[in-house]
């Protein structure tokens, strides 16, 4: 049974309580096809809101333009109650249309588009990710997703390595779209500009043709403790040739920083992971053209969801992937629907690996076509795993929870951490499919609840102290579907408590159940449907407390293995995570988290489950510059919008010199291969360690060292650093 942890329950009965932003109906747009997101993207210390997709916008209906068009917008939080907009808009040219007449019989100006200071290409369908990949202290945007002609204005031809799919819809007709996955870097200055040879994999959901948005087909988080956030996929891969797979899971790893990414085939999948042969005629007739063949070192191929976070609190990011799999080799699961799990361990050659621990007794069949979270439902501090979707092997439509085993016995086997789904209906939770699941505190009680987009007409189901949930009033404004809208969390208002941004085609009441308010005349909408732009304030009264600070911060630095640490005692609060913060010599800002280093306000709303889990207490990461490095800690709370101050730890002083170009005085070291040579003008001893001050080899200058790990790796010759990729 589920057990609710809290510590100041306001009760079962308690509700949010939600108010319509007064500013929201001055939202230029609306739109539908498409979603937001909350983040920091202009560091003034509010969370701002991108959003992006199409629909018909009279900004946009006049001659020379598509009233369609496909939009992206900026809504920048001022932090006074008001906001700024940057938009795609648009101004007349001076021109006229002589036989195109007004209704006073005036010819109507021809109007042309004008471009957004933010630079971000409109997308419809979006996947996004909000991190710092370069650690310059400033929100980067990942967007995965797809653009089709309802961009009359042509901003597609701005995105790179786009791919161009098409299908027959069911009139017969040819759809055609063009999918792109672009890395923005954000300048700054209210501008982002396109990383063009980020060299990720472009990724569809798995749900018409990639025109939805309810899948998480996109995780990040540092893996491998380098400092630099990494990325990792599930879902379509368009166009595949014959034999190659159309189905992935992958992670991609973060090269320092310098905005290109490498694809890490570092799973030990129990079976292997194969590819589908490829065979023509039927029966006796039937011949194998092309076999199927393994992908050594690859995750099991699937589309669906995929999570990253800590499951086994080792302070190590592990991966869940969870959706359609049409080759399984292990002997226990089956092709349909599937889930696996990886846990990261460090390998022979001291790097890491991601390890195959899924339930060995077949009882981690998830589900697909819904969502997958990883939330700390029972308050232990181990995460837990809700999966809501329709699931083959005799399953159907549930919502199934697995609770983390290491909550009972920390000695739990690997393989026995999550091994028993618990259906949810029995706690109140409805089963759903083609939906997305947002938990958090919504009311303040210390209970988590779920907001269902997609399905349920958006109702929120309240947690309690039994353990059950139960379903909230109808919403005033409520959405379609998530593959045509979607709602993005975060503290809009800075109260503590999650604010909502819907997007979609929404149906708005004329005298709501809530509060009898008339939505359409508050809206100025006029109607019963309408396309989102709605904004809603939180506004529960509850007093949100700010998480107390990691107390008794302690560092040090190894000058020889290049690592610096930071440990401290937990908070008394198992839904906190710990977000590190670390400034260099020259400027940068490490963290888990993108945080301001100065307030300690985290600059994004999603995704803080990557954080460093309770009973951790101890982070080591490398550093490559000489002087002073500044490294705190703070908690964050994974229930509301809150955290704590950065308590900084002892100031430490790196001696020595790192070179990173690879040009050391009297010392080049040369990387072909799995041999590492470390030339020098005198005989020297050479010690070869990775990222975490591991010793990965060791040997003489002006001899070749075999090194079979991968990844950055620092060669150690006479007092002197060398920092390589291999």
């Amino acid at each position: 049974m589920l057990v609710a942890a809290a510590t100041t329950a306001l009760g079962a009965s308690a509700e949010a309580t939600w108010e319509l932003n007064q500013n929201s109906p001055n939202f230029t747009i609306a739109l539908q096809g498409g979603r937001g997101v909350m983040a920091d993207f202009t560091n003034n210390g509010h969370l701002d809101i991108y959003y992006s997709g199409n629909s018909w916008n009279s900004i946009y209906d006049h001659p020379g333009l598509w009233p369609w068009q496909m939009s992206s917008n900026l809504i920048i939080n001022n932090g006074d109650g008001t906001f700024t907009e940057d938009i795609i808009g648009s101004e007349g040219t001076g021109e006229f249309n002589e036989t195109d007449l007004d209704g006073e019989g005036n010819p109507k100006e021809y109007y042309r588009y004008v471009d957004p200071k933010h630079g971000i290409a409109p997308v419809k369908f979006g996947h996004y990710a909000t991190f710092d990949y370069n650690n310059d202290g400033l929100v980067d945007f990942l967007v995965s997703g797809v653009t089709s002609g309802d961009d009359y204005a042509g901003y597609r031809e701005r995105i790179p390595n786009k791919i161009e799919y098409s299908w027959t819809n069911d009139d017969g007709g040819i759809e055609t779209r063009q999918a792109f996955t672009v890395l923005y870097k954000n300048l700054g200055d209210g501008r982002f500009e396109i990383v063009e040879d980020c060299n990720l994999p472009v990724v569809l959901a798995d749900d018409n043709h990639g025109q939805s948005m309810f899948m998480n087909t996109v995780a990040w988080g540092d893996y491998d403790h380098d400092g630099y956030v990494d990325v990792a996929f599930s879902g379509l891969v368009i166009n595949a040739d014959p034999g190659e797979p159309n189905r992935v899971s992958q992670l991609w790893r973060n090269v320092d920083g310098t905005g290109r990414f490498e694809q890490m085939n570092i799973a030990e999948t129990r079976g292997g992971t194969w590819t589908n042969a490829v065979t023509e005629g039927e029966g006796e007739e039937k011949v194998e053209l092309i076999p199927s063949r393994e992908l050594e070192g690859w995750f099991l191929l699937m589309s669906g969801n995929v999570t990253m976070a800590d499951i086994n609190n080792d302070g190590w990011l592990d991966l869940v992937f969870d959706g359609w799999a049409d080759k399984v080799s292990d002997g226990i699961y089956e092709v349909g629907s599937n889930g696996r799990v990886y846990l990261n361990q460090p390998d022979e050659n001291g790097g890491r690996k991601f390890v195959d621990i899924t339930d060995r007794t077949g009882g981690f069949y998830l589900t697909r076509s819904g969502n997958t979270q990883l939330v700390d439902f029972n308050g232990d501090g181990y995460l837990d795993l809700i999966n809501a979707g329709y699931g083959d092997h005799g399953i159907g439509w549930k919502t199934l929870l697995f609770n983390n085993n290491l909550g009972d016995d920390p000695e739990t086997a690997p393989e026995e951490i999550f091994n028993f789904g618990d259906s949810m209906d029995q706690y109140g939770l409805p089963n759903e499919e083609c939906m997305s699941i947002v938990v958090r505190d919504f009311d303040g009680d210390d209970c988590l609840d779920l907001l269902y987009i997609g399905k349920q007409e958006e109702a929120i189901f309240y947690g309690n102290m039994a353990g059950t949930f139960d379903r909230s009033a109808n919403f005033a404004i409520r959405g379609f579907d998530a593959r045509d809208g979607f709602e993005a969390i975060g503290d809009w208002t800075g109260n503590g408590l999650a604010d909502r941004f819907q997007t979609g085609y929404t149906w708005i009441h004329d005298n709501a159940e809530m509060d009898g308010k008339n939505y359409r005349e508050l809206t100025g909408n006029g109607g019963d449907w309408g396309w989102g732009k709605w904004l809603w304030n939180n506004t529960t009264d509850v007093e949100i407390i700010v998480p107390d600070a990691p107390a008794n911060v302690r560092t040090s630095l190894d000058e020889e293995a290049k690592t610096i640490t930071i440990e401290w005692d937990d908070v008394d609060a198992y839904n906190c995570a710990y977000n590190v913060v670390v400034l260099t010599p020259s400027g940068k800002v490490i963290a888990n988290l993108p945080v301001d280093p100065v307030t300690g306000f985290v600059k994004v709303a999603e995704n803080k489950n990557i954080a460093i889990r309770p009973f951790v207490n101890k982070y080591t990461l490398p550093y490559n510059e000489v002087g002073e490095y500044k490294i705190g800690v703070q908690a964050v709370s994974l229930n509301n919008e809150k955290a704590s101050a950065i308590i900084w730890g002892e100031s430490l002083s790196s001696v020595g010199n790192i070179v990173s170009d690879m040009a050391a005085v009297n010392v080049k070291v040369t990387v072909e291969g799995n041999t590492i040579v470390a030339n020098a003008d005198t005989n020297a001893d050479v010690k070869i360690v990775d990222m975490i001050g591991r010793t990965i080899a060791t040997g003489v200058t002006n001899a070749p060292i075999n090194v079979e790990a991968k990844g950055v790796l620092i060669v150690n010759v006479a007092g002197k650093s060398v920092k390589v990729v291999k």
